[in-house]
């Protein structure tokens, strides 16, 4: 599959642009007239203002994702081991923390290690609280993180489809490059002055 650069076309495009502008008098392709040009590069240049605008959107829920992962890990990480020593006496509420761990290698295991400390603390300290946090306020953190995920999904997919849609113009913009050189290099043989413009003005 040939990945087309914005930039590239771009460049090609508004080449041709400016000299189907200049020879418009003695002639003009008949698949697109001077405006359609004018429309393409306003096209063009949005599908690339979109792109960046979903990359920096990507960049955003890649650090609120981060950012959300390491506080809840911290959190666990710290009750798991509160609970512990909270419960060493009591051998039917310790059991319910004793096989806990704290995992914070990626935002699913931070899930996993969030939901079971939050259904052994439901089940043996339903209203007990770690350093002011209560269960209620851990469970917004996990769904903090359960929501930075699908808004990183969510900007993931709108980036994807913004990247595919840049392609499909970046596609179709190419193609009517080549065929407008190749219909202005029939119209005009090497020998004229408009032909030798043409044939220097268009990168190809």
């Amino acid at each position: 599959m040939i990945v087309f650069n914005h930039d590239e076309v771009l460049q090609r495009l508004l080449a041709t642009k400016a000299v189907q502008e200049a020879i418009a008098v003695q002639w003009v392709w008949e698949e697109k007239p001077v405006v359609g040009w004018v429309a393409t590069v306003t096209t063009l240049t949005q599908t690339k203002v979109t792109v960046d605008q979903g990359e920096a959107a990507l960049a955003l829920a890649e650090g609120a994702l981060s950012s959300s992962k390491d506080t809840l890990h911290a959190k666990t990480k710290q009750i798991v081991g509160l609970a512990k020593l909270r419960f060493r006496k009591d051998p039917v509420k310790s059991q319910a923390f004793v096989g806990l761990r704290a995992l914070g290698t990626t935002a699913n295991t931070t899930l996993r290690s969030a939901d079971d400390l939050a259904a052994a603390w439901a089940k043996a300290d339903a209203t007990g609280s770690y350093v002011g946090t209560s269960l209620a306020d851990y469970n917004a953190l996990r769904t903090s993180l359960a929501t930075a995920q699908a808004g990183l999904e969510s900007a993931r997919a709108t980036l994807r489809q913004a990247k595919k849609h840049q392609q499909s113009v970046l596609k179709d913009t190419h193609g009517d490059l080549v065929a407008w050189y190749g219909a202005a290099t029939r119209v005009f043989d090497t020998n004229t002055e408009t032909g030798a413009l043409v044939r220097a003005q268009i990168p190809t």
